[in-house]
């Protein structure tokens, strides 16, 4: 156990990991658009429109020109703050 909550909590994300993930949400969200099939960006929409400022009308789409503000530090906030032990009290006890 002690090891997974190591990879978990302290990974080490090296740049060329980092630019691997890019790349690949680049292709994700680009292939996203050209699908003929159009129900995530319909529902992202009705999502939006319904529940604005609220977790249901945010995105699920990250926009693709905030691709590259994603780095090391940014994703180390988000493991600190989302599986800390407060957070997992927190989503215990609702």
């Amino acid at each position: 156990m002690e090891i997974l909550g190591g990879v978990v909590l302290r990974p080490r994300l090296a740049d060329v990991e980092l630019e691997y993930t890019h790349g690949a949400l680049k292709f994700d969200i680009e292939d996203i658009g050209t699908r003929p099939d159009q129900e995530v960006l319909m529902t992202k929409a009705v999502h939006t429109a319904a529940f604005s400022n609220n977790t249901l009308g945010l995105p699920k789409v990250y926009p693709l020109e905030n691709v590259k503000t994603i780095n090391r530090e940014t994703i180390l906030n988000y493991l600190s703050s989302s599986y800390s032990r407060q957070a997992r009290l927190a989503k215990i006890e609702t």
